[in-house]
């Protein structure tokens, strides 16, 4: 997966607008990142790329498309 599509992701489980999210965004630039919203985040990966946030901390404390992408997304193969 690339910061792109993690971009969209993020806009999908959080429902911004396309184009609403880069790969320089932060939870802090997103009014939807806030606690509620990472749950989502985090359940939706789960439910997606085989509970892929359980054995890897760096999803929870993720506030960044950076942060997700390095914690391991970059490592998978994007499904939409």
């Amino acid at each position: 997966m690339n910061k792109k599509e993690v971009c969209i992701i993020i806009e999908k489980v959080l429902k911004l607008k396309e184009g609403t999210v880069n790969e320089n965004s932060t939870a802090s630039d997103i009014e939807n990142w806030d606690s509620l919203g990472h749950i989502s985040l985090i359940m939706y990966l789960d439910t997606n790329y085989n509970d892929i946030t359980k054995d890897k901390p760096e999803y929870m404390t993720a506030t960044s498309v950076d942060d997700l992408y390095q914690a391991g997304l970059k490592d998978i193969e994007y499904i939409n």
